[in-house]
């Protein structure tokens, strides 16, 4: 069995600017509706599973609200509070 790869600085880098990104326009939305959001973020290259994976993380992070037609709201702090 092969290893896991472990990323390089780089990639974590990308990695935190894409979460941070993805959350922080959401917060400035208030809301979005998820197909606009991915549609925007796949133009740049970013696969279903991977957002998936982005909106879990910001939604198990409390940050977010997902309703049952697609719609994202933002449930975090507003802007110039601190996430805790």
């Amino acid at each position: 069995m092969t290893p896991p790869m472990t990323p390089t600085r780089a990639e974590t880098r990308r990695a935190v600017l894409l979460y941070l990104a993805v959350t922080e326009t959401i917060r400035e939305a208030g809301e979005v509706p998820s197909g606009t959001l991915y549609a925007a973020l796949m133009e740049r290259g970013c696969s279903l599973e991977t957002y998936e994976r982005i909106i879990g993380v910001i939604e198990r992070a409390g940050l977010i609200r997902k309703s049952a037609g697609g719609l994202i709201t933002w449930t975090g702090p507003a802007k110039g509070e601190a996430m805790a």
